[in-house]
């Protein structure tokens, strides 16, 4: 029942009256602003001085005001309305460190290298540092999601059960993803490091 009145008030938000459309939105506000905020203060662990959760639920709620008529109906309305918290979280988190680079390169990048053929000369590892940091770069570009994944995964070290809760999977669903992301981010650093003149691949 409760989708059905998620979808209804969805619509209404999309075409309805003004009148209307603010009532359907504090139907919505009502539903899942306790739970919106939970979800953002547990994956802002760390950022609590540089942003507010209560300031990411009311983004959240613009945005889904504004983005009410691109629900078709393809999915249920709650998993839309996650997903639209979801990635403002994400845009969030990466605002916040917009220079997260640099500090991987001293924190976490190890555990990223690790997964790549080692190299013990000193100028063949930065070489590898900086392909690292390109490849993580372009997967952010494409996929924001799955490049938050690798930084909480490496550096933030949080455990499968975390990240099943910041992507709103099951803990075997998660474990698939981050499989994958492993595999993308490897496959990005492959084809990076083939046209890099300094890789010794080309």
């Amino acid at each position: 029942m409760a989708d059905v009145d998620d979808v209804l008030n969805l619509k209404v938000i999309c075409a309805g009256s003004e009148t209307a459309r603010a009532r359907s939105m504090a139907n919505l506000d009502r539903a899942y602003r306790a739970e919106f905020e939970r979800y953002f203060r547990r994956n802002l662990r760390g950022q609590e001085r540089a942003v507010e959760a209560g300031d990411i639920v009311q983004e959240t709620m613009l945005k889904i005001f504004a983005k009410a008529c691109s629900f078709r109906g393809e999915s249920k309305a709650a998993s839309w309305l996650w997903a639209v918290a979801r990635n403002t979280l994400i845009e969030t988190i990466r605002a916040i460190t917009r220079n997260h680079e640099q500090s991987l390169s001293d924190s976490g990048w190890n555990h990223l290298a690790a997964e790549l053929p080692n190299d013990a000369d000193t100028s063949a590892a930065h070489d590898q540092m900086r392909i690292a940091v390109e490849a993580l770069r372009e997967l952010d570009r494409t996929f924001p999601e799955r490049a938050e994944v690798i930084r909480r995964a490496v550096i933030e070290d949080w455990s499968t059960a975390d990240l099943a809760t910041f992507l709103g999977k099951k803990p075997g669903a998660t474990r698939e993803f981050l499989s994958q992301t492993r595999k993308r981010y490897r496959q990005l650093y492959q084809a990076i490091a083939e046209k890099d003149p300094t890789s010794g691949m080309t």
